[in-house]
């Protein structure tokens, strides 16, 4: 039995995972449907969806999530447009202000650097002087509150290793005695009894 059970060990459960699971009285479940596999093998990967348009909408299916096959680039948003989400929405805790504790606790978890100008390809570089040629600010940290221009983009990766949830926050909490980490675990339905979740049931029965 458990007290929580996640479902999807992704970008989100992976971090909930961790953090609920340093309760060590707490029970904890993560379930996802995918491999543990540190190598991004592709659509073997991918949940292979597409839009209304038939464009493809890459979803990660690895312990990791998204963050195990996306383009590792760790960008924050803009202050203007959380702001502006918070007055257009009516909706607490999002300004720009409201969030810089939640930038601070990624920022102590998650490693990120600017690559160097010696790394970028020779597209790159043809890419940022001709923006530069054409009005645009060169910018050094994307990451910079007044920051809107041409540069390189910033990386979640250390060392040549992307920064996957399974990196930054499974690696150390999978130790813990309270928490399973189960994966090929496709979930087909959450159980409620009495308006509130009580379980899941597996696609595989």
């Amino acid at each position: 039995m458990y007290d929580v059970i996640i479902v999807g060990g992704g970008s989100a459960g992976g971090v909930l995972a961790a953090r609920l699971s340093e309760d060590p009285d707490r029970r904890v479940l993560l379930l996802e449907a995918g491999p543990d596999d540190p190598v991004f093998r592709g659509p073997a990967h991918l949940w292979g969806y597409t839009g209304e348009d038939g464009r493809p909408l890459p979803r990660g299916r690895i312990l990791g999530g998204c963050s195990a096959v996306n383009a590792a680039i760790a960008l924050h948003g803009r202050p203007a447009d959380h702001d502006a989400w918070a007055e257009r929405w009516a909706v607490r805790g999002w300004s720009h202000a409201d969030l810089a504790p939640a930038r601070r606790a990624v920022a102590e978890t998650v490693p990120v650097r600017r690559p160097e100008p010696r790394e970028l390809s020779g597209l790159s570089r043809a890419f940022l002087e001709t923006a530069v040629t054409l009005g645009h600010k060169p910018v050094e940290d994307h990451n910079a509150p007044d920051a809107l221009g041409a540069g390189p983009v910033p990386l979640n990766e250390a060392g040549g290793v992307r920064q996957s949830t399974v990196v930054t926050h499974l690696a150390a909490a999978r130790g813990r005695a309270n928490l399973t980490v189960l994966t090929g675990a496709a979930v087909d339905r959450v159980l409620v009894s009495g308006g509130r979740a009580r379980g899941v049931r597996l696609a595989d029965g």
